[in-house]
């Protein structure tokens, strides 16, 4: 096929063990998360780390367009009325 849909991976059965526990305990040690699940959570708590990690580059990036997009409007505004504006 010419066009296929790209592959979405998922998160892995451990990630979301570990994603539950978090939901419903809140804040939680690894440790912690390791006792409840019975087996070592470093590489499900890795892996969470950077996904959120990813996803937390994102919302920074878009408050970031956001706000260049404010900026320029209001520069923008300020030069159609021209009067300087103290905001």
């Amino acid at each position: 096929r010419l066009f296929e849909r790209p592959v979405e991976r998922g998160l892995s059965q451990a990630a979301l063990e570990t994603i539950a526990i978090v939901a419903y305990l809140g804040p939680v040690s690894r440790p912690e998360i390791a006792r409840i699940r019975g087996v070592a959570a470093d590489s499900a708590v890795a892996s969470l780390v950077a996904v959120l990690g990813h996803w937390q580059w994102r919302r920074q990036q878009a408050s970031a367009a956001a706000q260049r997009y404010q900026a320029e409007r209001a520069s923008a505004l300020k030069e159609l009325d021209g009067k300087q504006v103290a905001w």
